[in-house]
């Protein structure tokens, strides 16, 4: 055994590749946020489109996934500033 296949180790997952949601999961959220934004709707943070994704497929998601989806798509608006004086 060679010194560089010690130092090598192909085990572990690839950064950026969910385990346990499809891409397809990944899109389906992301189109449910751009509907939502058609829309002009009020409401359109993660626990809506989380919402709105169970009642479409009627699997669960996790609000942090929905979340991340989303940071990810730069989907997200930070919220304004408020000015002083």
């Amino acid at each position: 055994m060679d010194e560089r296949d010690v130092l090598v180790d192909n085990r572990g997952w690839e950064k950026g590749i969910s385990r346990k949601y499809a891409p397809e999961t990944k899109q389906q959220i992301i189109r449910i946020r751009a509907d939502l934004e058609k829309e002009d709707s009020y409401f359109i943070g993660s626990d809506v489109v989380k919402a709105n994704y169970e009642n479409q497929t009627g699997e669960e998601v996790t609000k942090s996934y929905v979340d991340r989806v989303l940071k990810e798509a730069r989907l997200v608006r930070s919220p304004a500033k408020k000015k002083k004086g």
